[in-house]
Formats: C-alpha cells, sequence, structure tokens
C-alpha cells in the first residue's frame, strides 16, 4: 500500500520507506449535515488540515518525524486506501524516525504576514 502512495504521489519514493503513512480526507457531506455549502466549501478541509497539523506536532512530540505531502494523484490515493466516495484525500504524513536533522530554516518577519489598522 505505502509503495502505491508513493507511485500516487508521483514517485515520491520516500513515503514507501516510511513504517507508517496517514492519509486525511475531507468528509464533505458530514460537514454540510450543520453548516450547510460553508461546510462543504470549507469546514470540511479545515477540519482534514487541523486533524494532519495536529498529527505533526504529536509526531514531532513523539521525537517522530514526518513531511507534509500535498502533491499527488486524488483518484489514485482514493482507490489505494479504498475511502469511500465522499473522502476525498487532501493530505498524506509519512511517519518515522528521522535520519537527520537539520538545522532550523530561519523564519519570515511578523511583519510580513500580520496587518495591522
Amino acid at each position: 500500500m505505502r509503495q502505491d502512495l508513493a507511485r500516487a504521489a508521483f514517485d515520491q519514493a520516500f513515503i514507501a520507506q516510511a513504517p507508517i503513512v496517514l492519509v486525511f480526507c475531507t468528509n464533505a457531506a458530514r460537514s454540510a449535515e450543520r453548516y450547510g455549502e460553508r461546510g462543504v466549501r470549507l469546514y470540511a478541509l479545515q477540519d482534514a488540515t487541523i486533524a494532519a497539523t495536529f498529527a505533526m506536532l504529536a509526531t514531532h512530540d513523539l521525537g517522530l518525524a514526518t513531511c507534509w505531502i500535498g502533491a499527488f494523484d486524488d483518484d489514485a490515493v482514493h482507490t489505494v486506501i479504498k475511502a469511500p466516495p465522499q473522502h476525498i484525500p487532501v493530505a498524506m504524513l509519512p511517519i518515522g524516525y528521522p535520519v537527520t536533522n537539520p538545522p532550523a530554516r530561519p523564519r519570515r518577519p511578523l511583519a510580513d504576514m500580520v496587518h495591522r489598522l
């Protein structure tokens, strides 16, 4: 299955080497029940990406490593994970022990990201 996910992610071979790969999906129908069109258009995606982000933080807290994978063929991933029709994959997280611990990259200044009135 990990080999198939790696192929679906445009041959990102390292995905197949990870002991675990989590796939996060939207479920627009569930969000629509409560929030209507906004649930379909926005909240379903937010729910999936928030869950993936928390999984990344928990992974790091456990001393493991992960990488957000967003480049993949949706239909191929959907087929590999045998997801219900209403579930749409939005991110994959291969999880494992880091081979290296690269130094932290420089961060953009806050002024580049915040608009103050």
